[in-house]
């Protein structure tokens, strides 16, 4: 059995585990970044330095000293993905929302932190997405739809746990 395949079912029965308890959202994000900065090209490697700069300032946010003391992180899937129409590289990202947070409040924090990382858009229009997860199988089919070519990769540094309460 592949990696891939493996790792579909795997992040595939912790987000249908989540769904069943009820007890935490999941939310489907995108950012899309400028491909290059003042002093760097956008990479495979640098699109997941940036991404785990952004979610680490999330966690920082939002769990304060027990991010400090224990490491506690934003639960997360994370995908590069090299678009097919003009080459740019994206992330799409699979979050659990922390159980004290609404939407908006995470928008807001998202927002605040991407527009920190030094590839991010100064016009925001479509470059963050933010939806609630509704099917959970049809999305990780999305999110896996270009793992066989070198279009994308799963971000193994930004894929954490899923909390499952």
């Amino acid at each position: 059995m592949s990696r891939i395949n493996m790792s579909l079912r795997k992040i595939y029965e912790q987000i249908r585990q989540i769904h069943q308890s009820q007890t935490s959202e999941l939310l489907f994000v995108t950012l899309h970044y400028k491909q290059s900065s003042f002093y760097n090209i956008l990479n495979f490697d640098t699109i997941k330095d940036t991404l785990n700069t952004i979610l680490t300032k999330l966690s920082k946010l939002y769990f304060k000293n027990a991010f400090k003391r224990y490491n506690k992180r934003i639960s997360s899937y994370a995908v590069v993905e090299r678009s097919k129409k003009n080459r740019c590289l994206h992330n799409h990202i699979i979050i659990q929302l922390p159980i004290h947070s609404n939407i908006q409040e995470f928008i807001k924090y998202i927002t605040k932190s991407y527009l920190k990382s030094e590839f991010a858009h100064d016009n925001l229009y479509k470059k963050i997405e933010v939806k609630r997860v509704y099917d959970a199988e049809q999305l990780i089919e999305y999110m896996h739809k270009n793992l066989q070519d070198a279009d994308a990769e799963i971000d193994d540094k930004n894929s954490t746990y899923f909390n499952i309460v």
